[in-house]
């Protein structure tokens, strides 16, 4: 799992928000994470100790197929079914990648 990726993946595809983390329980691990509009949402509850990665919000594009093929969906990334390696356990952070490689050089004109 590559939580970096998907963090970058919200950041950049999708504009999620920094949200700043306050310490935890034990007076440490402030930290930033981010967030669909720069803010938790109503009710959610963060974990009490701990350091949270920037993409702890983020869905698990790197190790999840659906949200990976969501994602390909989503920028309108051609894909032949042919690509699809049921058998390589790497495939979602793989197809991650190349979405986010796409959709960088898609919008690098922007």
């Amino acid at each position: 799992m590559n939580r970096d990726l998907d963090a970058e993946i919200v950041e950049k595809i999708f504009n999620w928000k920094p949200f700043q983390v306050g310490p935890d329980a034990d007076g440490e691990n402030a930290c930033e994470i981010l967030t669909e509009d720069g803010k938790l949402p109503d009710g959610y509850q963060l974990p009490g100790k701990g350091l949270l990665g920037r993409g702890f919000m983020a869905p698990r594009f790197s190790i999840d197929w659906i949200e990976a093929l969501k994602l390909a969906k989503h920028i309108k990334m051609p894909l032949d079914v042919s690509e699809i390696d049921f058998n390589d356990w790497q495939f979602p952070e793989k197809l991650s990648r190349r979405c986010l490689e796409f959709w960088k050089n898609k919008n690098k004109n922007d």
